[in-house]
């Protein structure tokens, strides 16, 4: 990420007893940049499954949302 670059940070978890907002707090205090929730130039993802984690860090227009795809087909 480039100096200049924003961020957004989603959590996704599911039977799991980690709260969201430490989730957040951890990953951010070791971010210099901006955080952008409306038009992020990177978006990372952490999904959260019991003991598993996977985290993405990637453009926020390569997320595929299902909701959107039926929208834009059903236009």
């Amino acid at each position: 990420m480039k100096d200049d670059e924003t961020y957004r940070i989603t959590i996704e978890k599911r039977h799991s007893s980690l709260h969201t907002k430490e989730i957040i707090s951890s990953i951010a205090d070791s971010i210099s940049n901006k955080v952008s929730l409306e038009n992020s130039d990177w978006e990372i993802v952490v999904q959260v499954l019991r003991n598993k984690t996977g985290i993405s860090v990637i453009p926020p227009d390569t997320i595929l949302s299902v909701d959107k795809q039926k929208r834009v087909e059903l236009d």
